[in-house]
């Protein structure tokens, strides 16, 4: 199929009593780009507060916090089938590389709060919290980096995975998507769960540790 029969090509078929737009489609973009600009905005002005304030309180920069300063239009919103096949190629081209980076920022977003419990809670490296974070850092950073090596080479040839047109082979994502999502799922919980302990032994009101686990639960959403 040449690049004019992708270009006006739809890149699923309509439902019944749908006619397919490739020129002015309807699309969710605007929101896409609202909602991502504000995340982006909150995120920076978050991660921005807390670097300054460790630097002014402490005059230091410890690893969580180096790590949190690493993380420092083509039919995306639109029906499929007012997406041109060239369109859509372009997209899932898009969407593999979004998928391997998401690998790779949800462990930096996971690594710098297990780090700040082994410092905070178990400075002596011993201990419950201690060996449960050791062993959240290193299972998160196996998961991560197979899940990544699984986005990378999951098709062959690899521009099978944005190109349909192309003979080769894939492996299931649907498998794939599923283990990382039930993993999310466990693994957020696990963190979200794990002050609960040390914070409850602390010698003060339990109207005050409720304050200083829900400053960790946040940290944690």
């Amino acid at each position: 199929m040449d690049r004019v029969n992708l270009a006006t090509t739809p890149a699923l078929q309509p439902p019944p009593g749908v006619r397919s737009n490739l020129l002015d489609p309807e699309s969710l973009n605007p929101v896409i780009i609202g909602v991502s600009t504000l995340c982006l905005v909150l995120a920076t002005i978050m991660i921005s507060i807390r670097l300054i304030t460790k630097f002014l309180t402490t005059r230091e920069f410890l690893l969580e916090d180096c790590v949190f300063y690493a993380m420092g239009k083509a039919g995306a919103g639109r029906h499929q089938w007012d997406v041109s096949l060239l369109n859509y190629m372009k997209v899932n081209r898009l969407l593999n590389a979004a998928d391997i980076g998401y690998c790779v920022v949800i462990l930096l977003a996971k690594l710098p709060i297990l780090l700040q419990y082994i410092r905070i809670f178990m400075p002596a490296r011993q201990g419950f919290i201690y060996w449960a974070s050791q062993t959240l850092i290193w299972t998160n950073l196996v998961f991560y980096l197979a899940t990544s090596f699984a986005l990378i080479f999951e098709c062959t040839p690899r521009e099978k995975i944005w190109d349909t047109t192309i003979a080769g082979k894939c492996i299931n994502m649907k498998v794939i998507f599923l283990l990382t999502g039930s993993w999310n799922v466990i693994s957020d919980l696990t963190i979200l769960v794990l002050p609960i302990v040390p914070i409850w032994q602390l010698q003060m009101s339990p109207r005050k540790k409720l304050g200083v686990y829900a400053v960790f639960s946040t940290g944690v959403l």
